[in-house]
């Protein structure tokens, strides 16, 4: 029979003690970090995995809870939502916490019941990520005091003492839109969301300052709006087609870069010559494909290291309200 695995056996390979070794791998002592990679490392290659009958219980104390909750209002979670909430659970996971996660799609009623969860739930601190209608956002505001808002900047207001760490999206917007115009595109289309979503209104307010600055007039025509989603943004570009109004780029986001390629193509529009393309979010998908992308890059994985080391610090001061300054990309569509 193949002979099983110990303790002892990892620990003869690195050099240490088996119980340096149980340490390591129950990760809830302190020990030091190169040593523990060392064990981890060993472990694995060994194949040794812990029985759960054996030895003694571990004595220590439950790691603290930290409450997500994400809020989307469409039919799926967007990519950037998951990319800020896989960055954000690997980091505290590192710091010792264990994360509860929720997702909000706008339903009241389905709201609510998260709340009442929510406020039942022993945990050290709450985080939101993404997108919540209005009155949804100020009850999170105002119901957990020092609730962090991740990618919202939140809805001022008095009574709520919150904390948000975001990206400048209105710095975005300037930047696709002065590097379009340095193209020498004259006529560029604003694909975007909802009037009343915040990311969107950022997305505009950047867009018309940067049209202003350099003196060329806001056509209203040349704002496209849908609800963030590829299909939405496909239809909503080929009515815009139809009407046969003159354009030469295309600012958005990233997602939706990827229908307007498509369809510009279904048109015999050839990308850049004919309309130069900019996105923002810098997803995977965008350096993939054809012609590649140009794009304002938002890092999450440092809004997310921010974050950790926020909630895992002195919270009890004034309220932190941050925003990560983007970085145009640029690549083969403009």
């Amino acid at each position: 029979m193949k002979k099983r695995i110990t303790i002892a056996d990892v620990a003869a390979v690195c050099g240490t003690s088996s119980m340096t070794v149980s340490r390591a791998l129950r990760q809830k002592t302190r020990i030091n970090a190169e040593t523990r990679e060392r064990i981890l490392k060993a472990a694995q290659k060994l194949g040794y995995f812990r029985q759960t009958r054996q030895g003694r219980p571990v004595a220590s104390q439950e790691p603290q809870k930290i409450q997500l909750l994400v809020g989307f209002r469409r039919k799926s979670v967007p990519v950037f939502a998951f990319r800020l909430l896989i960055a954000l659970e690997q980091r505290l996971a590192e710091k010792g916490y264990v994360c509860m996660t929720r997702f909000a799609n706008g339903d009241y009623d389905a709201f609510t019941r998260i709340l009442d969860s929510m406020r039942n739930s022993e945990s050290a601190a709450v985080v939101v990520i993404g997108d919540f209608p209005e009155k949804q956002l100020l009850a999170l505001q105002c119901g957990f005091p020092g609730v962090l808002l991740l990618d919202n900047p939140g809805i001022p207001d008095d009574d709520a003492a919150y904390s948000s760490l975001t990206f400048d999206n209105v710095e975005a917007a300037r930047l696709q839109t002065r590097h379009l115009l340095s193209r020498k595109r004259k006529r560029i289309l604003l694909l975007n969301g909802p009037e009343d979503h915040p990311f969107a209104r950022e997305l505009e307010t950047g867009y018309r300052e940067t049209l202003q600055k350099n003196h060329i007039e806001i056509d209203p025509k040349l704002i496209v709006r849908c609800n963030f989603t590829p299909q939405n943004a496909a239809e909503a570009l080929e009515k815009f087609l139809a009407c046969g109004i003159a354009f030469d780029a295309i600012a958005t986001t990233d997602e939706l870069a990827v229908a307007a390629v498509r369809v510009l193509r279904q048109h015999n529009l050839e990308i850049p010559r004919d309309v130069a393309i900019c996105g923002c979010d810098n997803i995977p998908l965008s350096e993939q494909l054809f012609p590649t992308l140009t794009t304002v890059a938002l890092d999450y994985d440092h809004l997310a290291e921010l974050a950790a080391d926020h909630l895992c610090g002195d919270t009890s001061g004034l309220p932190v309200r941050q925003k990560l300054a983007p970085t145009l990309l640029i690549r083969h569509s403009s």
